[in-house]
Parts: C-alpha cells; structure tokens; sequence
C-alpha cells in the first residue's frame, strides 16, 4: 500500500468516517500478520499481536501525527505487540522439559486412569500442568497460552509434578509390597 492510500484511510479514520477502519484492516491485516509472523515464528501468537495492534490502531489513529508515515507507524505498533507479547509470556521458543520425556502420552486406558488417579492427588495448578501435558498432549507453549503463565512457570510446574507423581507412585508401591 502506498503512503499516500494509507495516509487516505488514517486521516478517514481520524475523521471518523463510515467503513474507514474496515478498509485500514482489509489493507492492513495481511501485512500486519506477515511481520507478525516472522518475528513470533509462531500463527497463533501471530494473530494475537495483530488483533493488538489493530486494537492500537483504533485507540491512538488520533495520535498519528503525520498519516504519511502510517505506514512506518503501524510497523512500529506491530514490533511492539510481538516484543510485548514475548515479555509477557515468553513463548517463543519451544524448549522442551529437561530430564522428562516430553513426547510420552499414556498408550492405553488403564495406564490414562492409572496416571489420573495420581494426578488427582496434585494441588491444582500441578494437576492442571501435567494434565494438559501429558494426558492431552499439550506442547509447554500451548500450556503457556492457555493458562497465561509464563513459559518458565510451565516448566517448574511440570518438572515439580513429575516428581510429585514418582514420589507419589513410590510411596503407592510400597505400601502394596
């Protein structure tokens, strides 16, 4: 899009007219979501920066001082939303769990009731954690997301239940021998 046609849309918008934020996004959305993109590496993380800045977009086009530079502008918004967005729940990079194994899911329906049973006995936030890791087979980063803890907390909070459950199970054996 041309400066010229962007500064069009923002001086609209500014002005409050009819259908002017409507075609900002049409022309916007693509371009916001590719520079999005390549710097979360991640779609949905993707989407969430965009649907920021254009949230952005709404509450501060009165501030655009010259709408020629809307372009440059709304770039800046987009780098701001997806180091904003890395701050806050530090998702970017897909780390797995050190000394568990990440990609063990239960293979049958005693085994699932067996780790359910001691996942039951978890407080909470453990039960939650290790639940949706490995009984629904969520990556630490879709943990992250849903939960909107950060990716570190992820981490403890999984590495903590795997203990809590093998102390757990240990202290079940024994008390079976």
């Amino acid at each position: 899009m041309t400066n010229q046609s962007a500064a069009k849309l923002i001086i609209s918008l500014q002005k409050n007219q009819e259908g002017a934020f409507e075609a900002l996004y049409k022309q916007f959305w693509p371009v916001v979501c590719t520079i999005a993109r390549r710097k979360t590496r991640n779609a949905e993380d993707a989407r969430d920066a965009a649907q920021e800045v254009f949230i952005k977009v709404l509450e501060k086009a009165d501030t655009v001082r010259n709408p020629m530079a809307f372009n440059t502008w709304i770039y800046h918004q987009t780098q701001n939303a997806c180091s904003k967005y890395r701050r806050q729940y530090h998702c970017l990079l897909d780390a797995e769990i050190p000394e568990t194994n990440a990609d063990y899911l239960p293979e049958n329906h005693l085994e699932t009731e067996a780790l359910l049973s001691l996942a039951d006995q978890l407080p909470e936030q453990n039960r939650e954690a290790i639940t949706l890791r490995y009984i629904e087979g969520f990556t630490p980063n879709q943990i992250c997301r849903r939960t909107r803890r950060k990716v570190q907390d992820i981490h403890k909070l999984i590495e903590t239940s795997v203990a809590m459950m093998k102390m757990l199970y240990v202290n079940e054996w024994e008390g079976v021998a």
